[in-house]
């Protein structure tokens, strides 16, 4: 009707204020403020009551549009080398690692606070090339991306005898 109001947001707008300017200077307003958005529609309900008592409801509907960002915003690895700087748009990066590490200690940061992500492949790591995969999934769940670890874990570097045997006869 003519007491509902919609709106649409950008996934970048997280808050929003909502302000009402009363016909009379004596009617009271309820209902005005700071909003925190989450993504998806956001009712809010304004309320103005006259002087006589008389109430009248304005709804606002908002709705904040959900991001398909998948990128990420800081990958490091915390105990390995990588050969290449991270650049967001890059899927496929080489890590260095000794041959005592099993698990690579990471930094990830998504570009979307709200995007989720999930490493996968990345414990046991065995001497040569193993593969680690992190994909990012956007916050409304529609698009993905995949970044490639490929991960070079040092072989053993032993030069240590296992036993010395001598065999002497008299």
């Amino acid at each position: 009707g003519i007491n509902d109001y919609q709106v649409r947001v950008g996934s970048e707008i997280s808050r929003i204020t909502i302000e009402a300017v009363a016909d009379e200077e004596t009617t009271q307003i309820t209902g005005t403020g700071e909003y925190d958005l989450k993504v998806g529609m956001n009712k809010y309900v304004i309320e103005s009551t006259s002087k006589e008592g008389q109430t009248r409801s304005y709804t606002v509907t908002v709705i904040r549009e959900s991001s398909k960002n998948v990128y990420l915003k800081k990958l490091e690895i915390k105990n390995g080398q990588m050969k290449e700087e991270f650049e967001k748009e890059k899927g496929l990066y080489e890590v260095e690692i000794r041959n005592d590490i099993n698990e690579l200690e990471m930094e990830i940061e998504p570009e979307d606070a709200n995007a989720s992500y999930k490493v996968i492949g990345n414990e046991n790591l065995i001497a040569g090339e193993t593969i680690v995969r992190i994909r990012v999934e956007s916050s409304d769940k529609t698009a993905a991306k995949t970044y490639t670890l490929k991960v070079e874990k040092e072989g053993k570097n032993n030069n240590y005898l296992k036993e010395i045997r001598i065999d002497g006869e008299q």
